[in-house]
């Protein structure tokens, strides 16, 4: 890829996600779209990127930050933190709170939020408590699978069988056994998509919970001082925000208490 072509794609790819892209990422974004290329039936790089220059309506452009985005995740992961949601969640029932709200702010494919619910329901009564999640990602292509909620058999290991019978059910498709999520638990579930880099947030407040995890290392340290910024203001007083266990608030200002690793709670006022 000709630099001149892959510092334009960056510069795009930055300016739509607040994705950062180094010197040396030029044969990862070559890889990321070749799969856009051969569909498009396109050979060179440059033409790609006449075509997302002349893209009108976005729809190509949507395509490309969903080829770059990273959608790695897995139900349960950082045990460590469902344990200390697991805490606050039952000091929120203790207290008679009966509207949970919780946002997963980089959903990807939906294993994570629907982690969330699973607990959730485990520690609130649905009949008295109002429980609502919302799922965000950047990726449309993520999201779809989100929605749809369908996962096969590997991938619900981490999930414990007695939750995996409870929340979800086998079904058959043409690519063989899997799990879906049941329709009564989906309907707690809202998903989005979400640009993280576009402020201020057009969210309402008072959220109890929020996941963040392992997205901000894609970021530089302005666009992350924004996002902190922002879930401060979203984060009832009291709520939780969860980062992944690799990131940190270092060279942020906040006024966020340090709970564990990589958690941290907003003061009350």
């Amino acid at each position: 890829m000709e630099l001149n072509v892959f510092d334009n794609l960056r510069r795009i790819i930055y300016r739509e996600s607040g994705i950062v892209l180094t010197d040396d990422k030029g044969s990862l974004v070559q890889s990321r779209i070749q799969g856009r290329l051969i569909e498009l039936k396109i050979n060179d790089v440059g033409q790609y990127l006449k075509l997302i220059l002349d893209d009108r309506n976005g729809a190509e452009l949507t395509k490309l930050i969903d080829a770059i985005s990273t959608n790695t995740t897995y139900f349960y992961r950082e045990p460590r933190h469902f344990d200390l949601l697991r805490e606050h969640l039952g000091a929120i029932r203790r207290a008679g709170q009966n509207d949970v709200k919780i946002w997963c702010a980089a959903a990807s494919t939906g294993e994570e939020p629907y982690t969330l619910c699973f607990e959730a329901l485990e520690l609130l009564d649905p009949i008295s408590n109002s429980l609502r999640i919302l799922g965000t990602d950047i990726s449309t292509r993520a999201l779809e699978t989100a929605v749809q909620g369908i996962y096969p058999p590997e991938t619900v290991k981490p999930v414990p069988d007695v939750l995996r019978l409870k929340y979800m059910e086998p079904v058959s498709t043409p690519d063989g056994e899997f799990w879906r999520v049941r329709t009564r638990i989906r309907s707690y579930l809202l998903f989005k998509r979400f640009n993280l880099t576009r402020f201020p947030y057009a969210l309402q407040g008072s959220i109890d919970v929020i996941f963040l995890r392992n997205v901000m290392i894609y970021f530089d340290v302005a666009t992350r001082q924004n996002i902190i910024t922002e879930m401060s203001r979203l984060l009832k007083p009291g709520g939780l925000l969860f980062i992944g266990v690799t990131e940190s608030l270092l060279g942020i200002t906040h006024h966020l208490s340090k709970v564990d690793t990589s958690v941290f709670k907003k003061g009350r006022n």
